[in-house]
């Protein structure tokens, strides 16, 4: 069985909301060991929030 490599920037959105500000983050998940499972880098996922955070 063949594999597609998809590459897909990762986007997100800042918006005001109740007492603060809402970050929606948009990635792809991304094949583990072996392709039986995936992850979402959730640390890469947090740096990019804590990023942004400074930034504002």
């Amino acid at each position: 069985m063949g594999t597609i490599k998809v590459k897909v920037p990762r986007v997100f959105h800042l918006s005001a909301a109740n007492g603060g500000s809402l970050l929606v983050l948009g990635t792809l998940p991304r094949l583990t060991s072996l392709n039986t499972s995936a992850t979402t880098d959730a640390r890469e996922i947090m740096a990019i929030a804590a990023a942004v955070q400074e930034a504002i």
